[in-house]
């Protein structure tokens, strides 16, 4: 039997072992005081970093304000940039003819204005007058349309990035202006697929009168 030895000095290389250690604190001293190249490069390889998988937090968060109506007992919000009027007494004269949609037409700062019922728009079904309807005039510079509602409530405030994407009930709708829904399921309606909505593109009056075709 071998007896291992007692002096284990004598089976280290100090020297090597100095060496080694030496490199390390070397090394331990240049990455805690980078060069200003390193550090060029460092900062370089951040600013990389951050625009892949962008900054966030850097940009402001969009807040929407609403103003927010009820039909049938469901609440929407439409962009306040869309609304440029509210009546809350209407005089609306129905008309004999038209698509189920149309409720009938009003008079606006002396200009006749058609009246849409978006929930009929979007889900079928014969718009029927009411009572105490309320209208939204609808358009960007001008007034273009406007739709019923059976409240007017409030303007509020809604951050953007709370507001899930969808269309509006596709599972039932014809065909349908994209939507969202807060999470206080406020319908949030897109004001300028609602103004593209081609079923409300309204032939223009004639000379003997209205023309109240859809086309």
């Amino acid at each position: 039997m071998t007896t291992p030895p007692t002096d284990y000095g004598q089976l280290i290389d100090w020297a090597a072992a100095r060496e080694r250690l030496a490199r390390t604190a070397a090394a331990t001293r240049r990455a805690a005081k980078p060069t200003p190249q390193q550090t060029a490069q460092i900062l370089a390889q951040r600013a990389r970093l951050l625009a892949e998988r962008g900054d966030d937090a850097s940009r402001p968060a969009r807040t929407l304000q609403l103003v927010t109506f009820s039909i049938d007992g469901e609440r929407f919000g439409l962009e306040t940039r869309y609304v440029r009027a509210v009546d809350r007494e209407p005089t609306i004269t129905p008309l004999p003819v038209g698509a189920e949609f149309v409720v009938g037409v009003t008079g606006f700062r002396g200009e006749i204005v058609a009246v849409y019922d978006i929930r009929r728009l979007y889900h079928g079904g014969r718009s029927e007058r009411r009572e105490l309807s309320r209208l939204l005039f609808i358009g960007r510079d001008a007034v273009e349309f406007a739709i019923v509602a059976d409240t007017v409530d409030e303007v509020v405030s809604a951050p953007a990035d709370d507001i899930g994407r969808r269309p509006w009930r596709r599972e039932t709708a014809t065909a349908g202006a994209p939507s969202g829904l807060t999470p206080d399921a406020l319908n949030v309606l897109d004001g300028e697929a609602l103004l593209k909505e081609p079923r409300l593109v309204i032939d223009q009056p004639r000379a003997d009168g209205i023309d109240t075709g859809v086309k």
